[in-house]
């Protein structure tokens, strides 16, 4: 929560009433009443989709985690990567169905529930979760046929993984909190000169990226991809053309039968954060559209479980030591 608190409202307003509340908080009454007011009345679609979210991410254990597990899109590529962030968990801390389900009920939402721009924000936000869930899902698969020397199958699943970052940029580009130039756009503003305008556009640029300006700084310290965000524009602008380099090097190795040839990321990375040009700061498409689209090329592959439910139905208001985190 501490440093990316604007990202989550429903976490703020639960954290902001443990403040106020002189008793336990009964979750499930909490969530529905949350559903409620957020979109300016009861609807049943709605209703299920917080709570499969109430027992997915907003259920994760206390397990020495501040975060939950990153979405893969956005990892430095590697057959193996399992984190975007070096400090990040490696291993799913929720069940992905229950982000699943919960599409699926928020896009059953009644028609005069869906005017709202909260509406609009949380179902981008469950499609751009469900893709990274994917991610999750297919970078094993890819490995599994690479390591194998399966070329048709790694190819298939090379495929599958491009179409999913581009539903990815396609669904993230129907709002403008989820693209990039809403973030770039504001660097303008608090310039005094042109010079201090490039500077501070680099940074804003190397933050999500680089961190660092020399290769030391960015890689040895493990702060690469430290803001790590699915945002449209960032998405195709970078971390695809990052795996599309990796994904070829490995083609071209199962093709030639040698061993692949290493990319340089930060040479990548470091071109980006160095570029001038302009990103969209207007959004593109429906966003009811593209989730659902989501929804259809992605479906449902299991019972929504929690994996780790957290303990039965109340929050406290308390202070967990070590609980500083990114998001």
């Amino acid at each position: 929560m501490p440093e990316g608190t604007g990202s989550d409202p429903a976490a703020l307003a639960l954290f902001a009433d443990l403040a106020w509340s002189p008793a336990e908080i009964d979750r499930a009454a909490w969530f529905t009443a949350y559903a409620t007011a957020r979109y300016g009345g009861a609807d049943t679609g709605a209703a299920a989709a917080w709570a499969q979210l109430r027992d997915g991410p907003y259920g994760m254990p206390s397990d020495g985690w501040s975060e939950p597990q990153d979405g893969l899109f956005t990892a430095r590529p590697s057959l193996t990567a399992a984190t975007s962030g070096s400090w990040s968990p490696p291993r799913t801390r929720f069940d992905p169905a229950t982000v699943r389900a919960a599409l699926d009920g928020l896009l059953r939402a009644a028609p005069e529930r869906r005017g709202t721009d909260a509406y609009r924000f949380d179902l981008v936000n469950l499609a751009r979760q469900a893709l990274a869930d994917e991610s999750r899902r297919l970078l094993p698969l890819i490995e599994r046929a690479y390591t194998g020397g399966d070329l048709g199958a790694f190819r298939s699943l090379v495929g599958r993984w491009t179409a999913a970052e581009a539903e990815l940029e396609r669904v993230t580009a129907t709002d403008s909190r989820f693209l990039v130039g809403s973030w770039l756009a504001r660097v303008p503003d608090w310039a005094a000169a042109p010079a201090e305008r490039d500077r501070l556009r680099y940074d804003a640029r190397s933050l999500l990226t680089t961190w660092g300006g020399t290769r030391a700084e960015s890689e040895d310290g493990g702060l690469h991809d430290y803001a790590a965000r699915e945002w449209s524009g960032l998405v195709s602008g970078l971390y695809a053309k990052r795996w599309a380099a990796y994904f070829a090097s490995l083609d071209d190795a199962l093709t030639q039968r040698t061993r692949p040839v290493p990319v340089d990321f930060f040479a990548l990375d470091d071109a980006w954060a160095h570029s001038t040009a302009p990103d969209p700061t207007t959004p593109v498409g429906d966003p009811v559209e593209a989730a659902a689209a989501v929804a259809a090329n992605h479906p449902m592959v299991g019972p929504s479980r929690p994996t780790a439910p957290a303990p039965a139905g109340t929050v406290r208001a308390r202070a967990t030591a070590g609980s500083e985190g990114r998001e």
